[in-house]
C-alpha cells in the first residue's frame, strides 16, 4: 500500500513540497524576524544581489536534470508495464497449454 502511495506521488510531489516548506519556513522567519521590515527588505535585497548568479545556477541545474529523471522515470514505468502484460500473456499460455 504505501510503495504505491510513493510511486504515484513521484519526485515531483516529494519536490513540491519541499519547496512549499521552504517557501513556509521563509514567510515565518520573515515575520518573527527580530529587526524592522526596512532592514529585513534592504536585507534580501542585498542576499538577492550577492547571489544572483549562484541561484541561477542551481536553477539551471535542476532544469537540466530534471528532464533526464523524468524520461528515466516514463522508461521505467513502460518497462515495469511491459514485464506484466508479458507475464500474464505467459500465464494465459501456460493455463491454455494445462487445461
Amino acid at each position: 500500500m504505501m510503495g504505491e502511495r510513493e510511486e504515484s506521488t513521484g519526485g515531483v510531489g516529494r519536490f513540491t513540497m519541499l519547496l512549499i516548506g521552504v517557501g513556509i519556513g521563509a514567510l515565518l522567519g520573515v515575520l518573527y524576524a527580530p529587526k524592522a521590515g526596512v532592514e529585513t527588505r534592504e536585507d534580501i535585497a542585498d542576499f538577492r544581489r550577492r547571489n544572483r548568479g549562484k541561484v541561477r545556477d542551481i536553477l539551471s541545474t535542476i532544469n537540466e536534470k530534471i528532464p533526464g529523471r523524468v524520461k528515466a522515470a516514463a522508461a521505467y514505468g513502460a518497462i515495469k508495464e511491459g514485464a506484466g502484460e508479458a507475464g500474464r500473456e505467459v500465464k494465459e499460455k501456460v493455463n491454455e497449454a494445462f487445461s
